[in-house]
């Protein structure tokens, strides 16, 4: 996934949603679903979040996390599967909103829904290529965001949302005359609602690291990451985004982290040889700085012996190239 890209870290990570929900059965299922998709428990994500629907069909967050679940099972797995599943509960989640908004009442949670599903379908084409959509979806999440602003100045999430979307304009788009420089009050606002009491404010500390490890202030950026990985042990995106920065301290506490994210990978049901690759590749290149070459020939060689079908390769865009170069390079290194 590419970390600095305007289109995915515009408005979101898959599994953020901010504030209490007034009834507390709700906000029971919600804390559970969230909790059980960034534990990559993602069966028992999809298993809840129908219960919650059956039981909430007139709501639509319970669709709003089937998508979110499903969204962050399918790139965990860089797996083929499941946009039917997504496209359809993003496509009811925005039906329901939408009749929500309707009917009256200002209430600011069927705002906040609308803004998810445009932020979720934005967040989903943009992570599939289709950047167009992704920015048009986008533009209309950031709509719905301010007007849950308007109706409560307070609200987490929101905060959250157009300070991200603030940042990577200003940072990607700065060039443009007319849009301004708000990358400092961004961040300044991210860091505020570190603070804020929500059902986790992972969006904005996953968000805000990204934009630290940007910004090259690594030391904020790993004091962000690494609550999240205590908070989080099973989820390998975190423990990816931890390694990413301890590299730049200690390569061989990095070296662990990534061995983490591989042996829960390989402790999964589902084979994905796809991530097991991309932690190896890793694994292998700062095996390559420390000159432990035969760490180096292991990784690689175990990379490279899948028979991977044109999906895989695809999916790994050209890496297994870069592999190939690395284990000659260790090779050559160990008998010189």
């Amino acid at each position: 996934m590419a970390r600095f890209s305007i289109l995915i870290l515009l408005l979101l990570v898959p599994f953020s949603f901010g504030q209490n929900y007034p009834d507390k059965k709700i906000d029971a299922y919600i804390r559970e679903i969230i909790d059980l998709t960034a534990n990559e428990e993602f069966e028992k994500a999809e298993k809840t979040s129908q219960i919650f629907r059956t039981e909430f069909p007139a709501n639509p967050f319970p669709y709003l996390l089937s998508a979110a679940n499903y969204i962050n099972w399918k790139f965990s797995e860089n797996s083929a599967r499941f946009d039917t599943e997504i496209y359809s509960a993003l496509a009811d989640a925005d039906k329901i909103s939408d009749s929500l908004i309707y009917s009256g009442g200002g209430n600011i949670w069927n705002y906040y829904a609308k803004a998810l599903s445009n932020g979720y379908l934005a967040y989903f084409e943009g992570l599939l290529g289709d950047y167009f959509s992704a920015l048009d979806n986008g533009s209309t999440a950031i709509d719905y965001y301010e007007e849950c602003l308007e109706i409560d100045s307070t609200f987490t999430d929101a905060i959250i949302a157009v300070a991200i979307y603030d940042y990577w304009i200003s940072e990607k788009l700065g060039w443009i005359p007319f849009i301004k420089d708000k990358r400092k009050s961004a961040i300044k606002n991210l860091f505020g609602a570190l603070n804020k009491d929500s059902y986790n404010n992972n969006l904005a500390a996953v968000s805000l690291f990204w934009i630290l490890m940007n910004e090259k202030r690594y030391d904020e950026a790993k004091k962000i990451i690494v609550p999240q990985t205590e908070k989080y042990p099973r989820n390998r995106y975190l423990l990816m985004a931890y390694a990413n920065v301890e590299k730049r301290f200690d390569k061989k506490k990095a070296i662990e982290i990534y061995a983490r994210a591989l042996d829960l990978t390989l402790s999964k049901k589902r084979e994905n040889r796809i991530n097991e690759i991309i932690l190896r590749h890793k694994i292998a290149m700062l095996e390559f700085n420390l000159k432990n070459y035969d760490n180096v020939l292991e990784q690689c060689s175990v990379a490279l012996s899948y028979n991977l079908s044109d999906y895989e390769k695809d999916a790994l865009n050209g890496r297994l190239e870069k592999i190939k170069k690395l284990y000659e390079s260790a090779k050559k290194r160990k008998y010189s």
